[in-house]
């Protein structure tokens, strides 16, 4: 005997049950209609099932949690396109506190210098909070930045090679976005030969790779003839990694929280930014994050770079030490590594049948090889 019962839509139109509950005997249907379920998942996703023995799941059991949690602004039942707000705004006030306080000291930087030239005087130099402050200074930084003459030591040619090879990688991400959502893909680069600027711009990237040795081999090489070859590694390191981490990771605090809300639409963002960082922050602080097994797994998947560049660096004395101390032994050790490197993109390339080009190959699988 069959019991449930069958109503299709109204106005002719229906969703016909499967087969295996339609033929069924019985069908029990179990609606909840508690209006805070959505709270209590929250409360229950932050307090584990696990840390409870007797009857974990009855609410009652969270209902002791309710007062650490700030609900203020969220109604119940929560509509389904709310959600996604409340897990944005996980942890945003620390972060755009902090955020903040960076922008105060800009702010304050920038009203000193300011008053320094007002006033048409300098501050005294033993004065220890102005060097401070300028480090923050929108005036003092933007007129380094924007600073085009060529000091003495510098090499000008290297410019013109990183504002090319940025732009091309600015070419090449502005088609790549757009290239999944073109249906005739083989077409239209087939036809165009202009294509092939766009098809091989993964070259860019070495480029900065290239400068970046260089410029390492270059002002090691400079200090050794002054020093004999003496180096303080210490300060080789820490030089380096105090240069980049603060910055870096001011970027990535306000990517991971303050970015998702720039922005709106299907695409916007195309996956979850948030919980990326949130788990996998630790990886790019390391310069270790292009060892993760899964490309999307990195929070800012393109400081794959960074975290490459700063491990050639972590190795660089290698290469330096052998150059200055044993020439013929330092240019071995160079084309045995440039042999090896050469035959694992090779093996990489040619066992996991990726096409020259990549442009007609799952992007995802790519990455996670290649990044």
């Amino acid at each position: 005997m069959r019991l449930n019962k069958y109503n299709p839509l109204s106005a002719s139109t229906f969703i016909p049950l499967p087969v295996e509950i339609k033929h069924k005997h019985t069908v029990i249907n179990i609606e909840n209609r508690y209006n805070e379920c959505f709270k209590y998942a929250v409360l229950s996703a932050i307090y584990p099932v696990q840390d409870r023995k007797d009857n974990a799941y009855l609410p009652n059991h969270y209902l002791p949690f309710q007062s650490n949690l700030d609900l203020s602004g969220i109604t119940f039942p929560s509509p389904l396109r709310d959600i996604g707000k409340f897990v944005k705004n996980d942890s945003l006030s620390i972060n755009v506190c902090l955020l903040s306080v960076f922008a105060l000291l800009a702010v304050i930087g920038s009203f000193i210098t300011a008053l320094e030239y007002s006033m048409k005087e300098k501050f005294p130099k033993d004065q220890k909070c102005k060097p401070f402050f300028n480090c923050f200074c929108i005036f003092t930084n933007g007129e380094k930045i924007l600073n085009t003459a060529n000091s003495e030591g510098q090499l000008p040619c290297l410019h013109g090679i990183r504002f090319l090879s940025m732009n091309w990688v600015i070419i090449l991400h502005t088609y790549a976005y757009q290239i999944p959502f073109i249906s005739n893909t083989d077409e239209v680069i087939n036809d165009n030969h202009q294509w092939s600027l766009v098809l091989n711009s993964s070259f860019s990237v070495d480029s900065f790779f290239i400068l970046s040795g260089f410029l390492v081999g270059y002002s090691f090489f400079q200090k050794a003839e002054k020093t004999d070859g003496k180096t303080q590694w210490l300060y080789f390191y820490t030089h380096r990694y105090v240069r980049l981490t603060p910055v870096y990771m001011i970027v990535l605090a306000f990517y991971a929280t303050i970015s998702p809300f720039l922005g709106s639409g299907p695409l916007w963002p195309d996956y979850d930014v948030i919980s990326t960082c949130k788990d996998n922050w630790w990886w790019n602080m390391l310069y270790i994050n292009n060892f993760q097994a899964l490309f999307y797994d990195q929070c800012m998947e393109w400081s794959w770079y960074l975290a490459n560049d700063m491990q050639f660096y972590v190795i660089s004395p290698l290469f330096l030490i052998t150059l200055w101390r044993w020439p013929k032994v330092g240019y071995s050790l160079l084309g045995l590594f440039f042999c090896i490197t050469f035959a694992w993109s090779f093996a990489l390339t040619y066992g996991n049948y990726i096409h020259g080009l990549g442009y007609n190959s799952d992007i995802l699988y790519i990455s996670d090889i290649l990044y």
